[in-house]
């Protein structure tokens, strides 16, 4: 009953008013989740394809891609097709609609090199003319994860790609890194564009987690190789507190025991050794001490442990002593009693 009333008021809406048509189709697939209701509603959408309309070849471009899995499963192949002509539609608002659909459809097997021709041009077409590097990023991650092979990112395919996201922002790179590291991380340069977005401090603020996450996956070997910017990330006063020790704790785990004890004496250095920031230098000496020592012990500098061992205790006292001295100034509310 829903499905003709609908299909009743569509074909008495004009042609002209495409956008009361776009929000109906996009919508229809609603009523596209019954065998009955799909194949009731199949010919407004094929032909919703075909049409004139801009906004309403998008709006059905989105309409398929909404389906549940088991509907597309009884699409024919024929819509199939004329979706897929959609990717290599000249309008903007078609080949973006109907490339974002492809991230859920799987198309028949003949139509895949016809789809993945479609979406390297518009990936090469983004490229060169520079005009919208979002959707060029958004059509790079749809090719990867659709179509590039395992073999072809170690080869050109992948040194290409990573060439194309140097020529980007590092906002719009930030967005994507999580998707992109699966796929990228083996790739020659592909590690020089996360630490290039690292040390952004306005990315870093809002995006640690992530980032880091990111750097974490990445090889130790290419991990390695950029110890001396991520060095110098950690060591500046910029972007979000925790990120030093982060940082250290990535370079512990590939071994650069040196430039993790760098980065603590930098950090160390910087808290004024006031009463009131007194209790952060000495938890921060702990981290200090604690990569000095394991630098001693892979290094094999075992003669320094006794004495590391002894100002580690001397500075565990040290903040004991500063909590008794201080416990009442620092306390917020001095009134309520502090534990016993």
């Amino acid at each position: 009953m829903a499905t003709a009333q609908y299909l009743e008021v569509y074909a008495g809406i004009p042609e002209e008013r495409d956008l009361i048509r776009s929000r109906l189709i996009e919508n229809a697939y609603r009523l596209m989740q019954s065998p009955d209701g799909l194949h009731a509603l199949l010919p407004t959408l094929y032909s919703s394809m075909l049409g004139i309309s801009t906004m309403v070849r998008a709006a059905a471009a989105k309409t398929l891609g909404k389906l549940s899995e088991r509907r597309r499963e009884d699409v024919p192949d024929l819509m199939y097709e004329a979706y897929t002509a959609m990717l290599s539609d000249p309008y903007v608002i078609v080949h973006s609609a109907a490339a974002e659909a492809l991230f859920r459809i799987d198309l028949p097997p003949g139509l895949r090199a016809r789809a993945q021709n479609a979406i390297g041009r518009l990936v090469d077409g983004y490229a060169v003319s520079r005009q919208d590097d979002g959707r060029l990023l958004e059509f790079m991650d749809l090719y990867l994860r659709r179509f590039a092979t395992e073999a072809q990112l170690q080869g050109q395919l992948g040194t290409f790609f990573v060439a194309l996201l140097e020529k980007l922002k590092p906002e719009l790179i930030a967005d994507k890194l999580r998707s992109l590291r699966r796929l990228l991380r083996h790739v020659e340069g592909f590690a020089d564009l996360v630490v290039k977005v690292l040390a952004d401090p306005q990315i870093t603020e809002y995006r640690e987690e992530d980032l880091m996450r990111t750097l974490n996956d990445l090889p130790v070997a290419a991990i390695q190789k950029l110890l001396p910017q991520l060095e110098a990330i950690a060591s500046a006063a910029q972007g979000p507190r925790s990120l030093p020790a982060n940082l250290v704790e990535t370079l512990t785990r590939t071994g650069a025991w040196s430039e993790a004890v760098r980065i603590n004496e930098a950090i160390y250095a910087k808290i004024p050794d006031t009463t009131e920031r007194r209790p952060l230098k000495l938890r921060v000496n702990l981290d200090r001490l604690a990569a000095k020592y394991e630098e001693a012990i892979a290094l094999g500098h075992l003669n320094a442990l006794p004495a590391l061992a002894r100002e580690w205790r001397e500075t565990e006292a040290q903040i004991e002593i500063d909590r008794k001295q201080h416990e009442k100034r620092r306390r917020p509310f001095p009134d309520i009693p502090g534990p016993h």
